[in-house]
């Protein structure tokens, strides 16, 4: 028989083993998924801020609150940061604080821009502008709404949420874990997996693409505490945006030909609608031209079967209506193709408008297309991402690689533009971005 005292020990070892497993495994998977850490939990290396503001206690970024001092930033020193995804875990204890990003540095540690408050519960979900300019951008966006700035400055907003149900989600005096996401124009913030508000701003006199991060210290007994800070930026810093809609207005205007109805804009998205007496899928086109590209937007199914995101150039006339490449959505699989040199080509195209000639299409086809399936779930939003990088192309949704298509026609040097085509009754679409790229820079 085994030594209770022996069984103890390897029983002991074992799990000391497994734990160790676990840490590496877990520390590989977040040096893997794009996020960069920001805190060091030890000392304000990468941060700047006045002399005795600021500190960190506990592996936190703590602010002193100095009664005899006025509002002031700590900022990180990284760079300015455009479009992100920015996780930490904030504590609240008194006064007011606050997440600055996309912000301008003033002198002496002042910052001006977009702020999420950070305060007691009944305050929380403020999006507003630090250092405020003029009176209307003081606040921007409050708990449970959906703000929007136009180019003018006139704002209006969507309740989504009853404001005190949505601030109950931040917790007084304990750790809360904060989301902030920025995405072309559109600011969200997120605590403990609730939304408290989004911001779409398009003022052309105060919105901004980019800029600094900070933690404000309000001065006046201000306790605030920050840790676990990380940052995904969403966007190459070779990529160069040139085209992105989020369709915050009630017109489809002259931004997207629509050559085969319908598509219209409701409540601030773009939605397709097949027409079925016309016997093709509704269709629209934004006139973007570009050789290799980063193509982002969000899509939800409702009734709709399938949509596809179908690039062109309309001056090929090697291929049926310019078409070039595409991706074809379902809730079920992907499909990348390329239509240049394979479903769209004149002569494929002819063989399959002859019934008796189909059995050779897949024929021609070998290595012109690749069918992947997964699972989209009906009613709820996903989030795709499209490479295009000389002659391959690659795709994601909600963050996870699906697959790509490496073959010779997807790098036909000239698209003239891309857009959508759904089959079936219903599909919507947002936040649209288009970012030009470097081929090398487009992995």
């Amino acid at each position: 028989m085994i030594p209770l005292r022996l069984l103890l020990q390897f029983v002991h070892a074992v799990l000391a083993s497994v734990l160790l497993f676990a840490c590496i495994v877990d520390s590989a998977c977040c040096a893997d998924d794009g996020f960069q850490s920001l805190f060091n939990g030890k000392d304000l290396t990468g941060w700047e801020g006045p002399d005795g503001a600021w500190t960190v206690a506990e592996g936190a970024i703590k602010c002193t609150g100095r009664k005899d001092g006025g509002r002031n930033w700590l900022i990180w020193r990284g760079g300015d940061v455009e479009d992100f995804e920015l996780r930490l875990k904030v504590r609240f204890t008194s006064g007011n604080s606050g997440v600055q990003v996309r912000s301008e540095e003033k002198a002496d540690f002042q910052v001006s821009g977009y702020q999420v408050e950070v305060a007691s519960s009944d305050k929380m979900g403020l999006w507003h502008h630090s250092l405020s300019p003029e009176k209307y951008r003081s606040h921007l966006a409050t708990a449970g709404q959906k703000g929007a700035i136009s180019e003018s400055g006139d704002k209006t907003a969507e309740q989504f949420g009853d404001p005190a149900t949505v601030q109950s989600a931040f917790i007084d005096g304990e750790w809360n874990e904060m989301t902030i996401i920025a995405r072309g124009t559109k600011l969200v913030q997120i605590v403990n997996g609730v939304v408290l508000a989004e911001l779409v701003d398009l003022d052309a006199k105060y919105a901004r693409r980019t800029g600094v991060l900070a933690f404000q210290d309000h001065g006046k007994g201000t306790v605030a505490e920050f840790k676990d800070i990380l940052l995904k930026r969403r966007v190459s810093d070779a990529g160069t945006l040139i085209f992105e809609d989020s369709f915050e207005r009630e017109m489809l205007g002259d931004r997207w030909q629509v050559p085969i109805k319908f598509f219209s804009i409701r409540n601030g998205r773009l939605l397709g609608q097949e027409d079925p007496a016309r016997g093709h899928g509704a269709v629209t086109r934004a006139v973007v031209p570009f050789r290799n590209a980063v193509i982002e937007f969000a899509f939800r199914f409702t009734d709709g079967k399938s949509f596809n995101l179908v690039i062109n150039d309309k001056a090929c006339k090697s291929v049926h209506a310019g078409h070039i490449c595409r991706v074809s959505f379902s809730p079920t699989r992907v499909r990348i193709a390329d239509d240049k040199e394979g479903f769209m080509k004149n002569e494929v195209f002819a063989i399959r408008q002859d019934k008796a000639r189909r059995a050779e299409v897949q024929q021609l086809l070998n290595g012109r297309d690749v069918i992947i399936p997964n699972k989209l779930a009906a009613g709820q939003w996903h989030r795709a991402t499209v490479t295009i990088a000389d002659d391959t192309m690659s795709v994601r949704v909600d963050g996870e690689s699906i697959g790509s298509l490496t073959s010779s026609g997807i790098a036909h040097p000239t698209k003239t533009d891309f857009g959508f085509t759904v089959i079936g009754h219903e599909i919507e679409f947002d936040d649209v971005r288009l970012s030009n790229v470097n081929a090398a820079a487009a992995d």
